[in-house]
């Protein structure tokens, strides 16, 4: 009953998310997830600015599904469910029965599992692999069995192939197993070693790719070093608000508003500390926060959208520390907050929708599936041709690819270290279209360098309407190398 009850929460949020994205988000996905598309569809070990596998994920998924909005929102509700789902893992290894639902229920009242989900990019794919990867390692700790070993190592080394940043979860990890109470049975066992030959058996491909493009990704990464002090402090003193601002809803929904059961639970808190059976957890679930916090002191950029997967223990950790907290009255408050929530976003996502495209927010009124439209049809017109290449302002050059019914290759930057897949035969062969916005400079260079006698060159204005009116016209300066047969 129980598996069936999670089941059902489960699917509610994958449907709920879907629709939000779809209607409520209307007008075009997020550039970044248009980046995973642009680069899942060329497959590489490893890309200029992020290692690859975000990107395999939606390079696979776009061979099996549609290639439309509503399809990649629900790779992201998808990606969010299961990471709630181990979420579910991580609690069974602490409690049974229901009360493995209340650290579901938590976060799935936080904007971590839903709104900020949906953005499909480096940071929210790991919502899911850093639960798994702690479930694994907890199970390893206590058991050193070489099946969890090996599934630490290989979910561990899929995180870090999601992005570097995983590798403060590895030095929470590493701190743990030199806390734990049975650390000296685990590190003469052969479990450390068994994870660490998976991670490195896992990462090796990646690894020869980084040898040789000479640490392509280390140089983006290293582009959020090397900040002022003050600026890189402000940034770390924000993201040192992500879990107040994060957790907020259920902390008042199992609360209230009443000082004396904050008061409260701050003893137990406190308390849970100070025992000796807990800090080993606790340096599971906050090293990466405070590591997080301690790069930004150090000069690093920083900010609450890298914490979005470190959290996932905080729910766990809430059950634990503050049990006279979670009750069958809690049982009942946090179920019907998550069904009132689930039940509000999908109501209201019309209205939502309805309001961003006349606020005219950007991301809601910019053109770019329609210009993509239009232009592909153009190129069409002039060489009875597939349009196969295209470069230009990131929010069209990357739009083409997923909008365009012809799913061109984009030419990122008129950069061959960014896309390697564009070689000048390819170029020559399939010609080039360019789109650039009015004030983007490094464009309009490109375009001025490029123009010669057997280019074409001209503006054209493109709109989208919804809700009966029409948004704001984008003029684009767009530029055509023919292909040569």
């Amino acid at each position: 009953m129980l598996r069936w009850l999670l089941g059902g929460l489960l699917l509610g949020h994958v449907v709920t998310w879907t629709i939000y994205g779809a209607v409520g988000l209307r007008g075009g996905v997020h550039e970044d997830m248009l980046e995973a598309w642009v680069w899942g569809k060329e497959p590489q070990l490893g890309y200029f600015k992020h290692p690859p596998l975000f990107a395999w994920l939606a390079g696979a998924w776009f061979r099996v599904m549609p290639i439309a909005d509503w399809s990649f929102y629900l790779l992201a509700a998808l990606n969010s469910a299961l990471a709630l789902w181990a979420i579910w893992l991580l609690a069974g290894l602490f409690v049974e029965g229901e009360k493995r639902l209340f650290p579901v229920l938590v976060a799935m009242l936080t904007p971590l599992y839903g709104v900020l989900a949906l953005k499909f990019n480096a940071n929210s794919v790991l919502l899911a692999s850093w639960p798994l990867a702690m479930w694994f390692f907890i199970r390893s700790l206590r058991h050193r069995r070489p099946a969890d070993a090996l599934g630490v190592g290989a979910v561990a080394a899929l995180a870090v192939l999601s992005k570097y940043y995983s590798v403060l979860l590895l030095m929470g990890m590493l701190v743990t197993a030199m806390l734990h109470p049975a650390r000296r049975a685990y590190w003469r066992s052969s479990a450390p070693y068994l994870a660490a030959a998976m991670g490195l058996l896992v990462l090796a491909p990646h690894m020869r790719w980084l040898a040789e493009t000479n640490g392509q990704t280390f140089d983006y990464a290293g582009t959020k070093f090397g900040f002022d002090t003050k600026q890189a402090l402000i940034w770390s003193a924000v993201t040192a608000l992500a879990p107040g601002l994060f957790f907020a809803a259920p902390a008042v929904v199992l609360l209230g508003f009443k000082r004396e059961r904050w008061a409260s639970a701050w003893t137990e808190v406190t308390m849970w500390c100070a025992s000796r059976g807990s800090p080993w957890l606790g340096v599971l679930a906050c090293a990466p926060f405070l590591l997080t916090l301690l790069w930004g002191i150090g000069g690093v950029k920083v900010s609450i959208s890298y914490t979005i997967p470190i959290f996932a223990l905080v729910p766990v950790l809430m059950l634990l520390a503050l049990p006279n907290a979670f009750d069958q009255k809690a049982m009942r408050r946090l179920f019907n907050a998550a069904r009132l929530v689930m039940l509000a976003v999908a109501l209201a996502s019309p209205f939502i929708g309805f309001v961003r495209f006349n606020a005219d927010t950007r991301a809601a009124i910019e053109p770019r599936a329609e210009a993509s439209v239009a232009l592909t049809r153009l190129w069409h017109e002039r060489f009875q041709k597939p349009l196969r290449l295209v470069a230009g302002s990131t929010a069209f050059a990357s739009a083409l690819p997923f909008y365009s019914p012809d799913h061109p290759s984009q030419f990122i930057d008129f950069s061959a270290a960014a896309a390697p897949w564009v070689t000048p035969e390819k170029l020559r062969r399939d010609g080039l279209l360019i789109v650039c916005e009015d004030g983007d400079q490094s464009c309009h260079g490109e375009l001025a360098r490029r123009e010669m006698h057997d280019i074409r060159r001209f503006k054209q204005t493109f709109a989208r309407s919804a809700f009966g009116r029409a948004a704001p016209g984008v003029t684009l300066t767009i530029l055509v190398l023919p292909p040569v047969d």
